[in-house]
């Protein structure tokens, strides 16, 4: 279990919030259907709020079925 930052390397941090934000570009057109959830969410919340957080290795999407069949 991960309990704080140095527990994963910086760069492996770096690599998965790049996935992140490709990920997001990818499928920008369905974003009403999609939510990140899971351990990117207080770093997204509270990036300016003085303190680091530890961050993710993996990406956790959250989606609606019924909105993404909406689109397109």
């Amino acid at each position: 279990m991960v309990t704080k930052r140095t527990d994963y390397t910086a760069e492996a941090v770096e690599a998965a919030r790049s996935v992140m934000l490709e990920l997001t570009r990818l499928l920008g057109e369905y974003q009403e259907g999609i939510v990140i959830v899971g351990g990117w969410v207080p770093e997204l919340l509270l990036s300016g709020a003085g303190h680091r957080h530890t961050g993710s290795l993996d990406v956790d999407l959250a989606l609606d079925y019924h909105t993404l069949g909406e689109v397109g």
